[in-house]
C-alpha cells in the first residue's frame, strides 16, 4: 500500500524526486516492524504497573497511548531511515 501511494504521489504532486521504489518496500518493512516494539514496550509497562488501560477517554481500548505508542518507535525510525539515505 506504502508503495502504491509513493508512486501516486511521485507522478502527480512530488516535484524532487528522491526515494527510488524499492527503498520504499525496504523502509515500509522495517518500519512495520519497528511499529510491533512500540506496541509491544507499552503493553509491557502497562502489565508490569497492572493497568488495563492508559486513559479514560476510549475506555476498554488501552486508552490514548494505544493510539499513538507504536508512533514512539517509528518517527525517530522513520527520522534515521531518511538520515541514512541523505534525505
Amino acid at each position: 500500500m506504502n508503495l502504491i501511494l509513493f508512486l501516486v504521489f511521485d507522478k502527480y504532486f512530488f516535484t524532487v524526486h528522491t526515494l527510488a521504489w524499492w527503498q520504499i518496500i525496504i523502509i515500509s518493512a522495517v518500519l512495520s516492524v519497528v511499529s510491533m516494539f512500540g506496541d509491544l514496550s507499552a503493553s509491557i509497562i502497562k502489565r508490569n504497573h497492572g493497568i488495563k488501560d492508559f486513559g479514560k477517554i476510549f475506555p476498554g481500548h488501552g486508552g490514548v497511548m494505544d493510539r499513538i505508542d507504536s508512533c514512539l518507535f517509528v518517527l525517530p525510525a522513520l527520522w534515521f531511515a531518511f538520515y541514512l539515505i541523505n534525505i
